[in-house]
């Protein structure tokens, strides 16, 4: 249902310095509803009117708020800046706010995201079979997909690492015109330090230590063992799924994994994932070109300390920069 402020039908003109959206249509949806979804875009503001709703003060004189938002300044509904926030109207207030930001804010740029999305996609087809959650899965990824570190390491490409002298990945068997060069030296691993793999090549079989190759995939990749790139690796590892995502998030821009999984991520559907040398050892916080994929890493030194540096670059993380 659409309606237009009071104000707008009387044809009545206010000294309002804020401005009123031209159109407000009617979302059936709870108010706890509201905020859940307005926690996932702003999480501060949801959190700061859940406290609001359950202050039991007096809220005029306390928050001493009127019915506007935003930067400029909205008004949420006609003369909204002459209207405190009190007791008896607050949910009120509350919902206009959500509505506000997941809504009204962006119906222009959404509606045209829309109008593009259904021309690419069966959209009779697609609402006939997906529920809202399905949607969600084929474009941004499933929320309970576990999220396969060793998967984005065998097909993540290195920059500027001093042993990085060969970036091609040979799987068992493959070829290559000339025989590659081993690494100069390897520590050695445990009970692995003896094993050797075979690899083909167009001159005959060369073999190399085992720990050079994944346990599902092999490479022959330098730059994956150096120091520092075996650190970023085991960190990853170790934490925790919301720590997990909070890092994937850090490094793509996103909690979930994308469809297909991280291995998806190589060309040439996909911009490949790159660790970048960022200069020789230092205290910065390791950095990421999101739109790149790409991870910067000083060679730390001892790389233990990247652990440290990297759980404090997603605890600050506030997407492009730190809070």
């Amino acid at each position: 249902l659409a309606r237009r402020p009071e104000a707008q039908k009387k044809g009545k003109t206010t000294t309002t310095t804020t401005t009123t959206p031209p159109r407000r249509k009617k979302i059936l949806t709870s108010l706890p509803e509201l905020l859940e979804d307005l926690a996932e875009v702003d999480a501060p503001l949801a959190r700061g009117l859940r406290q609001l709703l359950a202050f039991e003060g007096d809220v005029e004189a306390t928050y001493q708020r009127s019915f506007v938002y935003g930067d400029p300044p909205v008004a949420l509904v006609p003369d909204g800046d002459d209207i405190p926030v009190t007791q008896r109207n607050r949910r009120r207030f509350a919902r206009l706010v959500a509505d506000h930001v997941l809504h009204w804010a962006v119906e222009r740029q959404f509606s045209r995201f829309a109008k593009g999305f259904w021309r690419t996609a069966a959209k009779d087809a697609l609402l006939d079979v997906l529920q809202h959650d399905d949607l969600q899965s084929y474009c941004q990824g499933g929320n309970d997909e576990r999220i396969d570190w060793d998967a984005l390491r065998d097909v993540t490409k290195y920059d500027g690492w001093d042993a990085c002298k060969h970036t091609t990945r040979l799987r068992l068997g493959e070829t290559q015109p000339s025989t590659p060069s081993p690494p100069a030296t390897i520590p050695a691993s445990g009970d692995r330090r003896d094993t050797t793999t075979a690899v083909g090549t167009a001159e005959g079989t060369v073999t190399y230590p085992a720990r050079l190759f994944g346990a599902t995939t092999t490479r022959l990749q330098e730059a994956d063992h150096h120091p520092v790139i075996a650190e970023f690796w085991r960190v990853a590892k170790d934490l925790d799924d919301d720590e997990s995502r909070n890092l994937l998030k850090f490094l793509l821009g996103v909690k979930n994994p994308p469809v297909g999984g991280l291995g998806a991520l190589r060309p040439p559907e996909h911009r490949p994932f790159c660790i970048q040398r960022a200069g020789p050892d230092s205290d910065r916080l390791p950095t990421v070109h999101v739109c790149f994929h790409t991870l910067l890493l000083c060679d730390y030194d001892p790389p233990s300390k990247l652990g440290t540096l990297l759980r404090r670059a997603i605890a600050e993380n506030e997407g492009f920069g730190l809070r």
